[in-house]
């Protein structure tokens, strides 16, 4: 059960009501354990750490450990792993700027990123940002990254969609970028796309045709 539906508030209640062997959370800002009143285990998950997505996939061993269901977690991520390894293309062909936009700042993935990994991956090249996490692009810093790339790929909300489009129109008509969506909201992205790192490798590998999976094609 989701106890963090809106990512901003802990549902204790909900807690209360179905009590958990286990509380897993994300610690980007701390432990939220202190908040919980009633016995449970509290285990932060890093797979958000890992530089490369086999490894972020592997977190899935530890949730069937704790759930009794280690060995179909092991057969799940051997399937998942030889579907990714088959996809790999070595070649180095165009250049990809992947990232997330808030409005002022494009946040470009970091070299230590499993997106980072996931583009190398696919044959093409990364455009990446040297700092430790993501880092946020201005104006004019984005602009002069536009004229180096050929694939645009943002990531936003399903709210966020028409508006970004025109943003990667835009960009199309002014710097000649081909651009791509992905509605984290309708692709479950942040859910699910940890489970699935071989489909996204497969659409990053097929540009500018990704197919079904997790890119919008918006621009030639």
């Amino acid at each position: 059960m989701d106890l963090n539906p809106d990512h901003v508030h802990l549902n204790k209640e909900l807690l209360l009501t179905q009590p958990a062997d286990y509380f897993l959370y994300s610690p980007f800002d701390g432990s939220p354990c202190s908040e919980i009143d009633i016995p449970t285990t509290c285990l932060p998950i890093c797979d958000y750490m890992e530089h490369h997505p086999l490894a972020k996939l592997e977190w899935i061993k530890v949730i069937g450990y704790l759930v009794g269901k280690y060995q179909q977690a092991e057969e799940y991520y051997q399937m998942e792993t030889k579907k990714y390894l088959t996809n790999i293309r070595n070649e180095s062909q165009d250049s990809i700027l992947f990232g997330s936009f808030d409005g002022v700042h494009f946040w470009i993935n970091s070299k230590n990123s499993h997106i980072h990994t996931l583009i190398q991956n696919s044959g093409h090249y990364s455009v990446f940002s040297e700092e430790i996490g993501n880092a946020p692009l201005d104006r004019e810093a984005l602009w002069e990254k536009l004229t180096q790339v050929k694939y645009v790929i943002l990531m936003g909300s399903h709210e966020q969609r028409t508006e970004f489009i025109l943003l990667l129109k835009e960009w199309n008509q002014r710097w000649k970028t081909q651009g791509f969506y992905m509605d984290t909201d309708k692709t479950q992205y942040f859910e699910t796309g940890c489970l699935h790192p071989s489909l996204l490798l497969k659409n990053l590998a097929q540009l500018p045709d990704p197919g079904d999976g997790y890119l919008e094609k918006v621009t030639e």
